[in-house]
């Protein structure tokens, strides 16, 4: 079995409309393969940005060739707001993994995909950037 690493940056969000209505959001993204629980990261907590968070945050997944040229599987990155009593989804973005494959990618590819609050509405955007490893076995 072949493997590749892939490496996410979760950058930044913009245009993100505050949902707040005291004080300001502290945003933060949590990033996993749909489907595969047990895949999830998290950034921290952007407590300085507000609705415009700078998250930089990278992480590495390994992921089966197989994935990487069939649909099936996604990367799903859910944006939450921490709050003192409990966190709120504000909204998420899922992209099929073998959309962003590329095995000539193995320097940063930066883009920006619109996050999509829990009622189907667009809300911001979001910026990460990836790269693609060698195969491993």
């Amino acid at each position: 079995m072949e493997y590749r690493q892939v490496e996410i940056t979760v950058v930044s969000e913009e245009g993100l409309k505050d949902v707040n209505h005291l004080g300001k959001m502290d945003l933060y993204a949590e990033i996993s393969f749909a489907g595969y629980p047990q895949s999830m990261k998290r950034t921290l907590v952007d407590k300085t940005c507000g609705s415009n968070p700078r998250w930089n945050f990278k992480t590495e997944f390994m992921v089966h060739e197989h994935y990487l040229t069939r649909p099936g599987l996604s990367l799903h990155i859910r944006i939450r707001d921490h709050g003192t009593f409990g966190d709120k989804d504000i909204g998420s973005v899922t992209i099929p993994i073998h959309d962003l494959f590329r095995p000539e990618y193995i320097y940063d590819h930066l883009v920006v995909y619109p996050i999509t609050t829990p009622s189907g509405n667009s809300n911001g955007n979001l910026k990460l950037s990836y790269k693609f490893g060698e195969k491993v076995k």
